[in-house]
Order: C-alpha cells, then structure tokens, then sequence
C-alpha cells in the first residue's frame, strides 16, 4: 500500500468534523471545508504527501522537536514521555498517535503513513523555522502563556510593543497567520494549553485590586527564555530555586525524565491549585515512595527546596508575580487570600527539627501533619 492511500485511510476513519479541523489547519485549498467526507480525506493525504515541509511548518516549532525524537525510531516505535498532560497539535489533526500508559506515562507514535510521508522532511521543516523570525515570535508567545498562564490579546500586543518597538508590527503579522492560534483562544485571551479551569483564573484575580490592574511588565529577554521549554517542561532554570530544587531532587536518586517531570508537576500544581497542605504533603509522600530517602535530613532538604521554588515562581493566578512578591507587597491583608502567604508559613513545620520525629510509633500520626499513619508516611523510606 502506497503512502497516500495510508493517509487517505488514516483520514477516512475521522469524523468530518475532524477533517474540517485537519483541513483548516493545514489550509488544503484544494477542497472546500464542506465537501464530502471522502473528498476531504482524498484532498488532505494528497496535500500532506506532496507537501510534507509546508505541512510540518504548520506545526509549532517545540511539536517539531517531538516529532524529530519520534523520526529517529523505527517505523511504529512508541516514544513514551512523563508529563502531566500533552495536548498537541499534531496528535489533534492526526500526525501521531498518543495513548495514557500510566497516570503520568503517555506514549507517542507516527499515525499509519505519516512515518513515511514526514520523517524524512523533519529537519528541513525545522531548519527554515530556524532561519526565519518566526522562531523568535513563537518563543515570545509561548513565553508570555508560560508566564501568565492566560493573557489579553491587548495585553499581550502591548507588550510587543513594548519589547519589538518598531518591528512589532512582524509580531502582530506572526500572530495573525500562527496556525494553531485559534486552539489557545479563551473569549479575548490566549490560552495555556495546561489551563484546566480558566473560570478559577478569573476568581482568583478578582480577589484582590492588584491583580485587577495590569500583568505584570517582564522583560523581553525573560519571556523569551520562559519560550524556549516546551509548553510542558517548566523553565526551572531559570531561577535559583528551581536550579537548587533540581539539584535535591538529584541528591535523592532523581534522574532523566523523572526529575524533569517531577519539577513540572510541582510547577503546574502551583499554577493550577496552589500548592497547599494536601498537595504539598502529597508530592513529599511521592518523591519519598520514589527516592532514595535514607535520613530525615534529605525530607527537610527536599521540603524545604519545594516551599521556596514554588514561592519563587511567577503565577498565573496572580498575574506573572511570585507568591513571595504578593505576600511582600499587598497590603490589603494578603492572609485573606488563597494562595498569597508564603509557604513556609503555610505549611505545617515539616522543616522542623529530625529529633521531633524521634519516638513516634510505627502506627502513630505522622508528626509532618499529612493525616497518615508514620508508617506509612515520613517513616516509610526513613532508616
């Protein structure tokens, strides 16, 4: 069986609905968005076949990156990543297949055809992206969701015209002609593809004046840096406490994929729920159920790593500020709000001394607050 008719199988087996998106997105003009199911199927596969580099160049540029890892396995090889969720473009218009392999374990693979027809045309694909000023104005916008979580249209051309001055104007064609723009919409805002509730987004900054007014102003250079991880690695590196975390985590066994995976989960749990008691005493009963905790020492470090990394980094729920700036400079009674006060005061003392853990009972509560038994909690792993 040829390549085309592998992808004109692959589209056959859509919804018309999904060959509409699949059309629209890789701008098959050779069909009309309301023509038959089999006509559409036909017209995508042709214009993917005959036009491999202009159909990747559709994607974003981080997608690429994936796809690239993917081309360099054989034919129906699954790549399988840690992540707390990965929506892709190219898994929506069916480029590569994704399945759940565990709660955090997806794995990834070409869709029948696409291996033949895309893999060799990959890093062409990338290359001219590389070339052009479009890579530059992909890792601004990705950035600013990075960043913000969600962000106005006007806020974020404000910011452009702010940061590109005069070029602005390249930024704001980028944007109109950016494929997969349409998928972040939210009303008159971009969105985060990890947003789960954006309504919580919205509560969340009407509680307080300050998040009412304007985002807050980040440099070009910082917003660009935050661009160039993919929306579902965070951009740990670029903070202090995100280096010193990575470095505790490392202390305990953490390594590759784990250890990326790790600090995203604490990063998107920050943005999306706030990293309070349960959820924090949740990541420190994990990472001891996975590390090589020999000493309580190691539970203080790690704890202790994770309240000022999450304390550190910008927040969407306020706007691009840290926990650690709106507890300094609110002054309207920051203890009013969910999510404000630093951890360290949040938390219940688990940087407490390793002597208040001395005689508790295997079947006693855990002194670190988590409601479990200390069998089952800081002393599970403890020597």
């Amino acid at each position: 069986m040829d390549t085309k008719q592998k992808l004109y199988d692959l589209y056959l087996s859509g919804t018309v609905t999904e060959l509409r998106r699949c059309r629209n997105f890789l701008n098959v003009t050779t069909v009309k968005s309301n023509a038959r199911k089999a006509e559409l199927a036909s017209a995508i596969a042709e214009h993917i076949a005959d036009n491999p580099v202009e159909s990747l160049e559709r994607l974003p540029y981080h997608e690429l990156r994936l796809l690239s890892l993917l081309s360099k396995l054989s034919e129906g090889a699954d790549e399988e990543i840690n992540t707390t969720s990965m929506t892709t473009f190219a898994a929506a218009i069916r480029f590569i297949e994704v399945k759940d392999k565990s709660s955090e374990l997806l794995s990834f693979r070409f869709a029948p055809g696409m291996y033949e027809a895309l893999s060799p045309h990959i890093g062409e694909a990338m290359a001219r992206i590389e070339a052009s000023p479009r890579l530059m104005y992909e890792q601004y916008l990705w950035g600013c969701l990075t960043i913000y979580g969600m962000i106005s249209f006007s806020d974020i051309f404000d910011l452009a015209d702010r940061h590109f001055k005069e070029d602005s104007g390249y930024f704001y064609k980028f944007m109109s002609d950016y494929p997969g723009l349409v998928s972040l919409y939210h009303y008159h805002y971009l969105m985060h593809p990890c947003v789960e509730d954006p309504d919580k987004l919205f509560s969340e900054w009407g509680k307080n004046r300050m998040l009412k007014r304007n985002i807050k102003r980040i440099s070009r250079k910082d917003i660009l840096d935050a661009g160039e991880t993919t929306p579902y690695n965070s951009p740990w590196h670029l903070h202090e406490e995100g280096v010193q975390l990575h470095s505790a985590l490392r202390t305990i066994g953490y390594e590759g994929d784990r250890l990326v995976y790790t600090i995203h989960r604490i990063w998107i749990a920050k943005q999306l729920l706030g990293l309070d008691n349960a959820v924090f005493n949740g990541l420190i009963g994990d990472i001891l159920d996975r590390g090589s905790v020999r000493h309580f020492e190691d539970v203080q470090m790690v704890a202790n790593a994770i309240m000022h990394y999450s304390n550190a980094i910008p927040c969407w729920c306020f706007k691009g500020r840290s926990s650690d700036e709106m507890f300094r400079t609110d002054k309207s009674g920051p203890d009013k709000l969910a999510n404000v006060k630093a951890l360290a005061q949040q938390m219940n003392d688990i940087g407490r001394e390793a002597s208040v853990f001395g005689n508790v009972g295997r079947n006693d509560p855990c002194p670190c607050g988590s409601g479990l038994k200390y069998k089952k909690c800081h002393g599970k792993n403890l020597s």
